[in-house]
């Protein structure tokens, strides 16, 4: 285009709005919407800024329709200042928010020679989904030499202390031992296994040990096939180990593992290889500057609802503020029913993304300043049902990733929003400035409570805050077999919660509940869907509020 047309154009946009140009200011704007080439000319910025010129020449000068150059330099260099501002904050953003899929999560290994060093290695990306037999082998064998670790640097464990030679009285447990070929040995870690029906084994590397539960005291969690336990008891003649207590590994806080950490003192490289530590210095002292950063956490938004569309309507108008909250995460399922794999049905679905991105487009400060994470449920269109599962299909995701051209405001919002919307697996990791937060979406508890080999609570607050633990103290968010949660053995590591999080969001068909465990948040956001209820989270202070929209 030449410089002629140019100057038509931008004559033309004054025009249609009623306006005359002088034409030395027809040249400061063309300076300002051409592209770098000086060949194409930017009709999107054109049209913003001749209507924020016209806009100020409205205001201050009614009885004219000529604009003069002045103004169009002082409007000129605040739209200026402004884009600078906002790319400088933008930028800062991308920084202190990172989100992590974890299918491009790195992997590590973890050895320990001295208990209190753990030494890790950075392993190559697995080929591949399932994995082989090795891999299968191999997933256990890692969990299980996590806790092994962690359980040895427990205080309980590190010391040798006496033991009583009454072998019916109560003694300080000194190191965790394993019970085969010696009687007296009361101690076993290892993982709860059932080979024959009802008949129960715990499997350590030495083997396979028969336990008998007739008179077994829990400690306080939900135990599962596929549970790390630590069980004390002692032989009987029929060659079964009687359990008189079991409890779960004992658990060992984010900042503990990290001190012990050998080539890390912040962890976050284990999720995050990006953050430098000049960086994640600066970060530590935001963190603490800025309390009020929020994050939206929503779940079950069945997008085939109009009430949920009414109820989103509510949030958004209530959130577009010039400062909103930095993420909204949300949760599946999207939709009230499974995807039946039909066209009919498939189109339906993209329909409501669609009518979901029309919807948001309407909220300039959350579609410029917010990030839309999206986290898939177990009945949302996916590459696979095993666990961890890939972001939903990329039919829904083209809704959000299209980028448009147009002279409107909403225009402008949907370039945003394409850019600031995130599709990411279930579960995910996101670190929030130097906070790592696991989010999971899965039917735990019904889970945990049909499978659980022992009595579990009836109150919903004590189920709640069991799971919580269960989670925790396994270090793994799925402890139970594979027949009753199918995963990709290749991406076990994934699953795994070691450092122990700083938050772990349980998205699940519950109502909400919300808790603090071995300085772990936890938090279920609840149904939206059902009671439209949310919950606010401040990472930078921990802090978790229930709401609910009327």
């Amino acid at each position: 285009m030449s410089k002629i047309k140019f100057r038509r154009t931008v004559i033309g946009q004054f025009k249609y709005q009623g306006f005359s140009v002088r034409p030395n200011a027809t040249e400061l704007i063309i300076d300002v919407v051409t592209d770098e080439s000086g060949k194409e000319i930017d009709l999107d910025l054109l049209s913003l800024l001749v209507t924020k010129i016209c806009e100020k020449h409205g205001s201050e000068n009614e009885m004219s329709r000529m604009v003069e150059s002045d103004l169009v330099t002082k409007v000129l260099k605040e739209f200026l200042e402004e884009q600078e501002k906002q790319k400088s904050k933008i930028d800062s953003e991308e920084e202190t928010i990172e989100i992590i899929d974890v299918f491009k999560q790195p992997k590590f290994s973890y050895k320990s020679s001295n208990i209190k060093s753990i030494i890790y290695s950075k392993d190559p990306k697995p080929n591949g989904f399932l994995g082989n037999s090795e891999t299968k082998v191999s997933m256990f064998n890692e969990r299980y030499e996590i806790l092994l670790q962690r359980t040895l640097r427990n205080s309980l464990f590190s010391s040798k202390t006496s033991e009583s030679s009454n072998e019916e009285s109560s003694y300080s447990i000194s190191s965790v031992i394993s019970l085969l070929g010696d009687t007296k040995k009361r101690i076993i870690l290892g993982m709860i296994t059932q080979l024959e029906d009802e008949v129960f084994y715990i499997e350590d590397p030495s083997g396979w040990i028969k336990v008998n539960f007739e008179t077994t005291k829990t400690a306080n969690g939900i135990f599962t096939e596929n549970s790390i336990v630590i069980a004390e008891g002692r032989c009987n003649n029929e060659d079964e180990f009687v359990v008189k207590t079991i409890g779960f590994p004992p658990p060992e806080s984010r900042e503990e593992t990290i001190k012990h950490l050998e080539q890390d003192k912040r962890g976050l490289s284990l999720i995050d290889e990006t953050l430098s530590e000049p960086w994640f210095l600066k970060l530590q002292e935001e963190e603490i500057n800025d309390p009020d950063q929020q994050m939206i956490i929503i779940s079950e938004i069945w997008l085939d609802k109009d009430s949920v569309f009414e109820k989103l309507e509510k949030l958004f108008t209530g959130f577009n503020i010039e400062e909103p909250p930095s993420v909204f995460l949300l949760i599946g399922n999207f939709f009230s029913t499974p995807f039946d794999g039909s066209t009919k049905q498939l189109e339906k679905r993209k329909n409501s993304f669609l009518r979901l991105r029309d919807l948001m487009i309407n909220y300039d400060f959350i579609c410029q300043h917010s990030k839309f994470i999206f986290v898939p449920g177990i009945n949302d269109i996916s590459y696979s049902p095993l666990l961890p599962r890939k972001c939903i299909s990329n039919s829904l995701i083209s809704m959000f990733r299209t980028t448009y051209k147009g002279s409107s405001q909403l225009t402008i919002n949907k370039n945003f929003l394409s850019k600031n919307s995130y599709f990411v697996s279930n579960p995910c990791r996101i670190r929030f400035f130097t906070k790592e937060i696991v989010i999971c979406r899965e039917d735990l508890i019904n889970k945990f409570l049909r499978h659980s080999i022992f009595p579990t609570p009836t109150k919903n607050s004590e189920i709640a805050n069991s799971i919580a633990k269960t989670i925790i103290d396994q270090a793994y968010l799925f402890p139970f077999p594979l027949n009753i949660r199918p995963i990709l053995w290749n991406f076990d590591y994934s699953l795994r919660l070691f450092p122990t999080p700083d938050t772990l969001i349980l998205a699940d068909k519950f109502e909400q509940y919300s808790g603090k465990y071995n300085n772990c948040n936890y938090c279920n956001p609840g149904c939206f869907s059902t009671d439209f209820s949310f919950v606010v989270h401040y990472p930078n202070t921990d802090e978790i509020q229930f709401s609910r929209i009327k």
